[in-house]
C-alpha cells in the first residue's frame, strides 16, 4: 500500500471514493514555484496523549516530503515572527498524523496569500515547537481543567 493510502487508513478517511489527486503551485514573490500534492485535506484527527483534536488543512507531500500544509490568508504581507502561532499549531498536527499513522511528518508550512495575489510561505521543523506546544497545552488544562 502506498504512502497516500497508508495515511488515508490510518485517519479513518473513505478509501472507496473515486480517488482525486490535488496538486496545486503557488509563484512566490521571488518567482519560485512551489507544488505541491495533497495526501489529506480537511481531515479531522486527534491526539490520545495530547489530549487534543483538530482538522489539519493539508497533509501533503513538499518536495517529497510529508509535511503539514496550513492555508493561511492576509491583507498584508507577514514576518516570519508572525507565524509562531501557526507553527504552534501544525505541531499538534504534525504529532496528531505521527501518532495515529506511525509516518514521520518533516516540515511544517504556512502558504499565505497576500491580498496582492503574491504567496508567502513559513516554514519549520515541528520538533522545535514540541516543548512550546507541551507548554500552552498544560496551561490551558490548569485554566479549564481539561
Amino acid at each position: 500500500m502506498d504512502l497516500k493510502n497508508q495515511i488515508l487508513v490510518a485517519l479513518g478517511l473513505n478509501k472507496d471514493q473515486e480517488e482525486v489527486k490535488l496538486e496545486f503551485q503557488a509563484k512566490l514573490e521571488d518567482g519560485t514555484i512551489i507544488v505541491s500534492t495533497a495526501v489529506a485535506l480537511e481531515a479531522g484527527m486527534y491526539s490520545d496523549s495530547l489530549k487534543m483534536a483538530g482538522q489539519v488543512d493539508c497533509v501533503g507531500l513538499w518536495d517529497n516530503e510529508l509535511c503539514i500544509i496550513d492555508f493561511k490568508t492576509s491583507g498584508k504581507f507577514k514576518e516570519e515572527y508572525m507565524a509562531r502561532p501557526w507553527y504552534l499549531q501544525m505541531t499538534a498536527y504534525a504529532l496528531m498524523v505521527e501518532e495515529l499513522t506511525g509516518h514521520h511528518i518533516e516540515r511544517l508550512h504556512a502558504l499565505v496569500m497576500v491580498e496582492s495575489g503574491q504567496f508567502q510561505v513559513f516554514s519549520a521543523n515541528h520538533e522545535d515547537y514540541i516543548d512550546d506546544l507541551v507548554k500552552v497545552r498544560t496551561q490551558y488544562t490548569n485554566l479549564y481543567g481539561i
